[in-house]
């Protein structure tokens, strides 16, 4: 019998973490853009041909970043094309609610 026959297909994850996407000090060491260290992870799963991307920690600085960064972010997440997983860290406290509902990602 072949031991592989019932064998579920590999997944092959991506991980990252504590990107930090912000409009200020982030931004300040990019050339002003905040999403430079997201658009560059995000490269390697879709070169890899990856299942899904995990970005744990701080992916954002914080929870009352503005439409502009949020909405460059939210664009870079969906031209991913992949499934993208966000745990939050220690910058955002869930019990505080973003600046606006129109900026949550």
């Amino acid at each position: 019998m072949d031991p592989t026959a019932n064998r579920a297909p590999d997944v092959l994850l991506v991980h990252s973490s504590d990107l930090h996407v912000d409009e200020d000090r982030a931004a300040g060491l990019r050339d002003g853009d905040g999403t430079a260290t997201l658009r560059a992870v995000l490269v390697t799963p879709r070169a890899l041909r990856a299942d899904v991307v995990l970005l744990a920690g701080d992916t954002f600085e914080n929870n009352q970043l503005g439409s502009v960064i949020l909405d460059r972010a939210r664009g870079l997440l969906a031209e991913a094309d992949l499934p993208v997983v966000i745990l939050p860290g220690t910058t955002i406290r869930l019990s505080s609610p973003p600046r606006s509902a129109s900026t949550a990602i």
